[in-house]
């Protein structure tokens, strides 16, 4: 879908404080230093084993391993904002109008 075809606001940084918006390196930074490449493979391994078959290795997750995901796929979806800022795609949509809708600095 061309990226005109999205509502201005559906391409608006959602998750992201002030702060992370003027700095979305920080974002990046923030995602890799709460734990390395393989452990985020694993995780996203299994987010899809879940979403595929309801469970992750045969066997349900007990609350603090879907909390633990919960909390990697709100990360996760920080970063990806934070690198479409940083690929210039939010500066392409609205050639300098920044008409952001911004939470109130808390991380949530």
């Amino acid at each position: 879908m061309p990226v005109s075809d999205y509502p201005a606001h559906e391409l608006q940084p959602r998750n992201l404080t002030k702060y992370e918006i003027a700095n979305p390196h920080e974002v990046v930074y923030d995602f890799f230093s709460m734990s390395h490449l393989p452990e985020h493979r694993e995780q996203l391994t299994q987010v899809f084993d879940l979403l595929a078959t309801g469970s992750y290795n045969s066997k349900l997750l007990n609350r603090k391993e879907r909390s633990d995901l919960v909390y990697f796929f709100r990360r996760l979806e920080k970063m990806i904002e934070a690198v479409h800022i940083m690929n210039g795609e939010w500066e392409k949509v609205y050639e300098g109008e920044k008409d952001v809708n911004l939470n109130d600095g808390k991380d949530k």
